[in-house]
């Protein structure tokens, strides 16, 4: 649930239920989500935070209807030849992904600007449709017809969505580990992950239908265009809900 830029035509900058929260606590609120991405995106997401040592973390997870797409042509005649061309590097972390084109304030952090990214990360359900429907990747982007074609094909014959829950499931539970190794204190939100991989910390994580799970809240504003899942009455009243939760921390 990305927060908007202040210029969002008909966005709602500052009322996303994470910005409110921050002015009641009197905190810096800082961002890398971004929308429709995946959850690998997320667990890189997750890495990046960690930079800015926290004092507390509200991770949002995402269904696994979302995969990564290489921005650049890695086409090869041999198989073998994927290993040398490759284009992800592990050292950029979350600044292989595409986000400039998006209208979330995660887009100022500085990296996405310094380096260039590698591959797109979408939502998949989204491309579904006839053969010759155009197939969008960022906001001012879409893929050129074979590519469309190959990726339809790839979701409808070979994507198996409950095979991608799990890998999801222990890509965000390795990311996980790694804040409870650092004892750093998160909320996770878990709309579609497995959460019997999270027992071990079961009262960190906000489950579906929770009053605090944004997706329990979900109501579109027709009066806004912003890039979350709820209303901007919805996301104040989160905000205060969190806040009951949180407030104890900031004191």
């Amino acid at each position: 649930m990305a927060s908007d830029l202040p210029d969002r035509i008909n966005g709602s900058y500052g009322k996303h239920f994470s910005e409110v929260l921050g002015r009641m606590l009197d905190c810096e609120v800082v961002t890398y989500a971004r929308g429709g991405c995946s959850n690998f995106t997320i667990r890189l997401q997750m890495d990046e935070i960690i930079k800015h040592k926290p004092h507390y973390v509200i991770i949002g997870t995402t269904t696994p209807d979302r995969f990564e797409v290489p921005i650049n042509d890695l086409t090869v005649s041999n198989p073998w030849d994927k290993w040398s061309n490759s284009q992800f590097n592990p050292k950029h972390g979350l600044y292989n992904v595409h986000y400039s084109s998006f209208e979330n304030q995660s887009v100022n952090h500085t990296g996405f600007n310094e380096i260039t990214p590698t591959v797109y990360s979408q939502n998949l359900t989204g491309i579904m449709g006839t053969d010759d429907q155009d197939v969008w990747i960022t906001p001012n982007k879409i893929l050129d017809k074979e590519m469309s074609r190959a990726v339809r094909g790839y979701f409808q014959y070979m994507y198996d969505m409950r095979l991608k829950l799990q890998q999801d499931t222990w890509i965000i539970s390795e990311g996980i580990y790694k804040f409870l190794s650092m004892n750093i204190d998160f909320s996770l939100i878990t709309p579609n992950i497995d959460e019997n991989y999270f027992s071990h910390c079961k009262d960190n994580i906000i489950p579906i239908n929770h009053i605090l799970n944004p997706w329990t809240h979900y109501e579109m504003d027709t009066t806004s265009k912003n890039s979350f899942h709820v209303s901007n009455k919805a996301s104040e009243t989160l905000a205060e809900l969190w806040y009951d939760k949180l407030k104890d921390k900031f004191m």
